[in-house]
């Protein structure tokens, strides 16, 4: 135990006239959920009690800065970078030096690691509201925090009523598009992607979000089914009035002993008086 004590108290001493910490592996710089994560791993070799602190500067500036809280890294190797890359267009260099004893063995730019966020971000989502014969779409940011980084990108919008017809359009920052003189009841598909020269970003159009343009309904069907319904309504009911006698009532016959005397009376009526004679 106390061979093993003097050996870690005179490392520090000794590798620099021997040589250098191995330097670490494996390393990475990935975007998830747009955090900025730096992970590495320990290279073949590194004595316990190595740690390892981070620096960063963006492209355009000579000196190097600690990441705040990716100091004395131990376990677990990783290094949360979303802070300090703050500026989505700028270029940053991120670089990890082991450290032993308070002393920094090898030369910490080999492990330098370009990143730029804004060629990570995600596809802008899509909204796509249909009326009388057009198709509105808004593009909006996955996040709010990071509208301005998406207002200066420009994109390409696919629009699509089937595979053999397409229409592209180009379109700058998250500007709304209208699409007019749409076929009304049918349905169109819309996709985006980033399609931008100046930060030299093009990808994959997006999985398409469809809506069915509302179809022309015209009202002269409608009000011609309606007269010829209430003409047949009428006509009936005319027919029942009449049947039942409510309307040109018919004119009903006399019972026979009724009419006899009647005929009879009307006779004595004509025949000549003998006064008259």
């Amino acid at each position: 135990m106390t061979a093993l004590t003097w050996m870690l108290s005179w490392l520090p001493l000794i590798l620099p006239a021997v040589g250098t910490l191995p330097k670490p592996v494996n390393i990475s710089l990935t975007s998830l959920n747009f955090s900025y994560i730096l992970k590495w791993e320990a290279g073949p070799g590194t004595p316990p009690g190595v740690y390892y602190n981070v620096e960063y500067k963006s492209e355009r500036k000579h000196s190097w800065n600690p990441v705040a809280g990716c100091e004395r890294v131990q376990k677990p190797l990783f290094c949360d970078l979303t802070a300090a890359f703050s500026i989505l267009t700028e270029t940053y260099l991120t670089r990890v030096g082991a450290q032993l004893g308070g002393q920094v063995f090898g030369d910490p730019n080999e492990t330098e690691v370009p990143f730029k966020p804004i060629k990570h971000l995600s596809l802008p989502l899509l909204s796509v509201a249909p009326s009388d014969r057009s198709l509105s779409v808004d593009l909006h940011p996955p996040l709010e925090r990071l509208r301005q980084s998406y207002d200066i990108l420009h994109y390409e919008l696919r629009i699509s009523s089937n595979p053999d017809k397409m229409e592209f359009i180009k379109t700058e920052s998250l500007k709304s598009y209208k699409w007019d003189r749409l076929e009304p009841g049918r349905r169109y598909c819309v996709a985006v992607r980033f399609c931008d020269e100046i930060e030299d970003m093009y990808s994959n159009f997006s999985p398409p979000e469809c809506a069915t343009v509302p179809a022309i309904f015209s009202a002269d069907p409608l009000i011609s089914g309606m007269l010829c319904s209430l003409v047949i309504i009428v006509t009936f009911c005319i027919f029942m009035l009449i049947s039942t006698g409510f309307i040109c009532l018919r004119r009903r016959l006399l019972p026979s002993v009724l009419v006899s005397s009647e005929s009879e009376h009307h006779t004595l009526n004509t025949s000549p008086k003998e006064d008259d004679l």
